[in-house]
């Protein structure tokens, strides 16, 4: 064999080899961009699962006793924090679209208020009752306990429990909040609260609470938006309750059955009547059956996005389709465990 030979033999080698290679990559990147796919679709549903937990479970369809309900305020609010604040003017500066704030509220234990709480003085005594036995155990209320303390006049507040002792509590209202007074005769009940919100920044829907804890519950997320859908009108409720409770005076005793549902822009939901105490919050809240969460998702690698804006949010460095893992959005609807539901 010549050398002439070995030249041409070499090259023909490095062609096949070359040629080889040319038709394996994309089966590799279309491979891959499978199994990434199949992860970004299993993160959607963890996320879904647990928002879809949480909003089923706002509020409690129970009564405390009477004619109250149980969750004696709206149990989903659009905003990070179970307190809105009100800007001059009475409307809120911001009605979040990108955030949500569920309450539930725990059927034990429950207690009456024996003594008034006020702004200055945060403790309060438990008058053993229904749903309160065994003084000497705090009624079962702990340090560290989310609780809500409600009067029949439509007012709350969110506290958390700082020390118990005996049939005493101390609690303290979220950072930088202040609580209205709380005759004798209130009710406390322990709550849950959880606030999701999408952090732009970090690419990640995160749930923080009214003292601070903030965590990651998604990454690589770069959308997330919240709408609601509920009663063409407040709720209506007996002419006592109504009459006590000033936010709920524009309630009729008629509604249509069944009652058709409308969406409650994000106006509506911040402009009042407001209901609440410290933790204030629209009336229209109360018309709230369903909420519509739609969550986008992209993959975290870069060689699986491409550069077109309508299947990426975040460009990336994949030139040939079949390396692309296109942005994920997914759009789910919960009903919503409003105890106000006529």
């Amino acid at each position: 064999m010549t050398l002439a030979d070995i030249l041409v033999a070499l090259v023909i080698t490095m062609m096949i080899v070359g040629a080889t290679f040319t038709l394996a990559d994309p089966i590799r990147q279309a491979v891959s961009a499978q199994a990434e796919t199949a992860e970004v679709r299993q993160r959607v549903r963890a996320g879904f699962a647990r928002l879809e937990t949480d909003l089923r479970n706002a509020g409690v369809a129970r009564s405390l006793g009477g004619r109250s309900p149980s969750l004696p305020r709206a149990p989903v609010v659009p905003a990070r924090s179970v307190g809105q604040r009100r800007a001059r003017g009475g409307a809120l500066g911001n009605v979040a679209t990108d955030a949500i704030t569920v309450v539930q509220a725990t059927r034990f234990p429950r207690a009456t208020t024996g003594s008034r709480v006020s702004p200055s003085e945060l403790s309060v005594s438990l008058v053993d009752g229904p749903g309160c036995a065994g003084l000497h155990r705090s009624c079962g209320f702990r340090p560290n306990m989310t609780v809500m303390v409600f009067d029949d006049q439509g007012h709350s507040d969110v506290l958390k429990i700082t020390h118990a002792s005996g049939n005493v509590l101390r609690v303290s209202p979220p950072a930088g909040g202040r609580i209205l007074g709380y005759p004798a005769g209130s009710t406390l009940i322990p709550i849950v609260v959880r606030s999701y919100y999408f952090a732009a920044g970090r690419e990640q829907l995160r749930l923080r609470s009214e003292w601070g804890a903030d965590a990651p519950v998604l990454d690589n997320v770069v959308g997330v938006a919240f709408r609601y859908f509920g009663l063409p009108q407040v709720p209506p409720v007996d002419g006592s309750t109504r009459a006590s409770v000033t936010c709920l005076a524009t309630s009729s005793g008629v509604m249509t059955v069944p009652p058709a549902q409308v969406e409650l822009s994000p106006s509506l939901l911040g402009d009042g009547p407001w209901c609440g105490g410290g933790a204030v919050f629209d009336v229209d809240l109360l018309r709230v059956q369903r909420v519509q969460v739609t969550l986008i998702l992209q993959t975290p690698r870069p060689e699986h996005r491409g550069l077109n804006p309508r299947l990426f949010v975040n460009p990336g460095d994949a030139r040939a389709p079949a390396a692309w893992v296109p942005d994920v959005t997914a759009r789910f609807d919960v009903a919503v465990g409003n105890p106000w539901r006529p």
